[in-house]
């Protein structure tokens, strides 16, 4: 499988085991659902606790979102991000949020030494995985493709690779 395949399939095993519709959703979501994504950051804590952790934050994450189904674009992001670790995935795989945490999501396969924040740079062969959006979107299109976001850069917490199982590490920019 190519880069935008794996994407796309870790967006579609998302949105498997995660039914709910994403609980800041507001206009499609119950009240339920804000409750049980609640209960559960409550339950883990925030990304920043787990500095140089990242894998353990977002295994915990996923798992629990998934046994809960419910979640945000933090929950979503990370069942997607551990799919492709699971699956063998061997580019890289990046868990990346917006500087005030207003959104996460996944990029596979950002060229190293680019520039976390500018995806514009980040290489013709780079994706991005939204599985709260349920899309994916080219790097080159991020721009134009991640609409209600385009003041934002992104920034990168954490990137893994599987090609040599290396540890996941921190890559706070």
């Amino acid at each position: 499988m190519n880069t935008k395949d794996w994407a796309m399939d870790a967006v579609s095993h998302t949105r498997r085991e995660i039914a709910n519709v994403p609980a800041n959703k507001w206009w499609k979501a119950p009240w339920d659902l804000y409750k049980c994504v609640d209960a559960n950051r409550k339950t883990l804590g925030s990304p920043s606790e787990y500095e140089g952790e990242g894998l353990k934050f977002l295994k915990a994450t996923a798992a629990l979102a998934e046994k809960k189904d419910c979640g945000n674009c933090r929950e979503f992001s990370a069942s997607t991000f551990m799919y492709l670790v699971n699956a063998g995935y061997l580019g890289s795989i990046e868990w990346a949020q917006y500087k005030d945490g207003d959104h996460a999501f996944v990029v596979l396969n950002r060229a190293e030494t680019t520039d976390g924040g500018a995806p514009l740079t980040w290489g013709k062969d780079c994706w991005i995985a939204d599985s709260w959006g349920d899309r994916v979107v080219q790097a080159k299109d991020y721009w134009d493709d991640m609409p209600g976001f385009k003041v934002y850069a992104p920034r990168i917490r954490f990137r893994y690779t599987n090609l040599n199982r290396a540890r996941l590490e921190s890559a706070d920019a």
